[in-house]
């Protein structure tokens, strides 16, 4: 226990000798408490300024006293008194420039050790943008480096003594045991440093300090500094991680704040792969983003960092304000560390999520189940298209996630399990689920297709879904009474706007039956059917066109890859012409192969074509898709002989002289040449067109140059898919010189393209771009 004398004095302020305090009625040290002892080396010295007894190490300093040589004095009264000197500063300012620290302040102090009173010695304290740095005033070295970001508290229990205590990410912790005249300045710097690195961050700093020694902090601005002070807390972390800070990154995110407020697009990030000279570390990213309120979209799809899942999980531990996370085709393995940290945070903001193309195993499945249910705030998107979603995982994904909560179920708008297994047991599920929405349900959109699901099952239960859009059961087989179903929910329907059963196994009079309720529903408008990949035969064109007579209300029809002949595409190309007035897009992908045997016979099917966009004017766009070629065909092989070889050229000879088509998609039909010189052709006269995608047709340089001089003569086109295809297959024949006349063709289309555009972006390619944007939730 300390014995202080009644007339012990404050250290710092001179005393005259006459009050001073006698050394034998003092046993403990005024500063540390250390007890005088002659047998362990503890010995009293007097403080000549202050008068006040102390331990030799704190009283370790000499100074002159009214003019007289220098005597022993306190650290108090020393730094009280003294600064540093030109070499001590300069010192300081130099290691702080190695370290690449911007000095704020610098002072002298007594500290010791976390838990010793015996390891007293003198330090200079620096506090710097992001850290607070400590050194002997001898030694040229920073021997302790904490970042203001693991300060949690500041406590001092007496006058000038402080304590700072950090807590490091990983749960270690620290204590700063402090002395300094300028404990008041010192705490007032650390305060308004922390406050201006952390922008948008709830303030977690605990000061317990007398309210005298507090001095008063500026207000945090009413404005965040740009996208909610992530950049600036950006930089912070990267010093905190002792990693480079890219400023490719900060500008990019600027950039995204002009062009897409509040949506952060890390795929689309410079240095965002792994092995360049600027590849981003993302672990203060995702720290930035912890408590970030501005973004509530995040985009980390096509990425391969291997830590990236445990950072992602990292982040949404806290974050509350993201709303939608994209992480698709992300080759990872520990998406359920990311459900685990969703469960830790009920209250986080996710309302849209999409897996598509991630791999999400029965264990991940069952975390981001645990999730869904554990949310304050439901799920309304939910995206796990080519997932690898077993038939038991998505069993977990109903019977853990979607069916005991049926409140929040209802609240479900976007769900997307397509390319995964569903089968019997999955289907009975779905149903049970489906059952449970009653009239209010939110859901919109379900698609379903090459799932092995068991329509029989799920159809009859989604006559209960009265907002649904948009319904994919492609190809999964469907039997003759669940079609019947089928068509008597779109009978009476008054929302559905798009149905897809390709490749269902559907014959032509079933065809014909659902596309006749659906052209007979007066309640439905502007709506898109996809019928193809579904074995008609060649009686079946009659059956289509039938179908077709009363339609007032379909805008989009698909019928690739039905296997009709010559005769029967002749016939439902006049129904088309005749009875297709409100049809906008017709969609004939690999549709010619089964049916063109000659030239007579592809010019006859062409014209046909013609003659159904000069009866149609509302028809605006064509597509013509073939099947993707591999790439190891031979050349001699692409002759331009096959289906689509014998039917565009005459129409695109006939589409010279069109006023009405939009858009044209003639990409991966392997035409070689021939076409691109109809194309060139075609574009020389034409003067409706505005998007064009020919990729994919093996046109080699010579074809390029005849497309090339064609667009000079061109001043419509607003819209060219890049061939991305085909100058692949170019550069890797090509000599270096024909690479540069490649690459300056290519380049010059694009801007013919870009100049087409200048005056003004046709109102079809600007709603196309905003419906790219749009978000699957319905607005509130």
């Amino acid at each position: 226990m300390s014995a202080y004398s009644p007339q012990a004095t404050t250290s710092g302020v001179f005393v005259d000798p006459s009050h001073w305090v006698r050394e034998k009625d003092i046993a403990n040290c005024h500063n540390c408490h250390a007890e005088f002892s002659i047998l362990r080396s503890v010995r009293r010295n007097r403080c000549k300024s202050c008068g006040n007894v102390f331990c030799a190490t704190c009283a370790a300093n000499k100074m002159p006293i009214h003019d007289q040589e220098a005597q022993r004095v306190c650290f108090p009264c020393y730094s009280a008194t003294c600064n540093l000197t030109s070499d001590q500063s300069r010192m300081i300012d130099d290691m702080a420039k190695e370290l690449g620290e911007k000095l704020i302040m610098r002072t002298l102090c007594l500290r010791k050790e976390s838990g010793s009173f015996s390891t007293l010695h003198h330090s200079i304290v620096a506090v710097t943008r992001y850290r607070m740095l400590c050194c002997k005033r001898s030694a040229k070295r920073v021997y302790k480096s904490e970042s203001l970001l693991d300060l949690k508290k500041i406590v001092m229990r007496e006058p000038g003594k402080l304590e700072f205590e950090f807590v490091k990410e990983d749960g270690t912790s620290s204590v700063e045991y402090l002395e300094t005249n300028r404990a008041k300045e010192l705490v007032h710097t650390v305060r308004t440093q922390l406050q201006a690195i952390t922008p948008g961050i709830p303030d977690s700093l605990k000061v317990s300090v007398p309210d005298e020694w507090i001095l008063p902090i500026d207000p945090p601005p009413a404005s965040l500094p740009p996208c909610g002070g992530f950049c600036e807390l950006y930089r912070a972390y990267c010093n905190y991680y002792k990693t480079p800070c890219s400023e490719e990154l900060v500008q990019f995110a600027l950039d995204q704040m002009e062009e897409s407020p509040g949506e952060l697009d890390l795929s689309q990030c410079p240095g965002i792969e792994p092995g360049s000279s600027i590849t981003v570390n993302l672990a203060p990213v995702f720290a930035a983003l912890r408590y970030n309120d501005y973004y509530h979209c995040l985009n980390i799809s096509d990425m391969t960092s291997q830590s990236l899942m445990q950072l992602i999980a990292n982040c949404f531990q806290y974050n509350r304000a993201l709303s939608s996370l994209m992480l698709c085709n992300i080759n990872t393995r520990y998406v359920s560390t990311l459900g685990q940290a969703l469960v830790s945070n009920p209250e986080n903001g996710l309302q849209e999520i999409n897996f598509s193309e991630t791999t999400i195993s029965d264990k991940a499945m069952r975390a981001l189940a645990l999730s869904f249910i554990a949310k304050k705030f439901p799920l309304r998107v939910i995206k796990m298209s080519k997932s690898g979603v077993t038939a038991k995982g998505f069993g977990i994904l109903m019977r853990e996630g979607l069916l005991p909560a049926p409140a929040l179920g209802k609240m479900v708008e976007y769900l997307d399990v397509s390319h995964n297994k569903i089968e019997e047991e999955g289907s009975v599920l779905l149903q049970s689920w489906l059952n449970t929405l009653s009239g209010d349900s939110r859901l919109h959109t379900l698609l379903l297709s090459k799932t092995s699901a068991n329509l029989r099952q799920i159809i009859p239960a989604i006559e209960r879904l009265k907002r649904l859009r948009k319904l994919d059961v492609s190809h999964n087989s469907m039997e003759v009474d669940s079609c019947q179903l089928l068509s008597t929910y779109v009978s009476n329907s008054t929302t559905l706007s798009d149905l897809d059963v390709s490749g269902c196994g559907l014959s032509a009079e079933s065809i014909g039956y659902l596309l006749q309720c659906a052209t007979a529903n007066q309640s439905l408008a502007a709506t898109t059917v996809r019928v193809g990949g579904n074995e008609v035969g060649s009686i079946g064109a009659d059956v289509l066109a039938n179908a077709l007579a009363n339609n007032t209300n379909l805008r989009e029809v698909e019928f690739s890859g039905m296997a009709l002949d010559e005769d029967a595409i002749v016939v439902l190309f006049d129904a088309l012409g005749r009875l297709g007035r409100t049809i906008d897009t017709l969609v004939l992908d690999e549709f010619f192969a089964a049916a063109v045997t000659s030239h007579v016979s592809g010019a006859h099917i062409g014209h046909a074509l013609a003659d159904l966009l000069q009866q149609s004017p509302n028809l605006k766009r064509l597509s013509f898709r073939g099947k993707p070629a591999s790439s190891s065909m031979p050349a001699s092989l692409i002759t331009g002989t096959t289906g689509a070889g014998h039917v565009l050229p005459p129409f695109l000879e006939r589409l010279k002289r069109n006023e009405s088509l939009l858009e044209l998609d003639i990409s991966d039909n392997s035409l070689g040449n021939s076409i691109a010189v109809s194309v060139a052709d075609m574009l020389r006269c034409n003067r409706t067109l505005i998007s064009l995608n020919c990729d994919g047709n093996r046109i080699s340089l010579n074809g390029w140059q005849a497309v090339g001089v064609a667009f000079k003569h061109n001043h419509t086109l607003q819209m060219f898919t890049f061939p991305v295809q085909d100058s692949q297959g170019c550069l890797t024949s090509l000599r270096s010189r024909k690479r540069e006349k490649l690459y300056e063709i290519l380049t010059s289309i694009q801007v013919s393209v870009h100049e087409n555009r200048r005056p003004h972006l046709h109102p079809r390619l600007a709603a196309i771009d905003r419906r790219e944007h749009a978000s699957d939730l319905e607005p509130r």
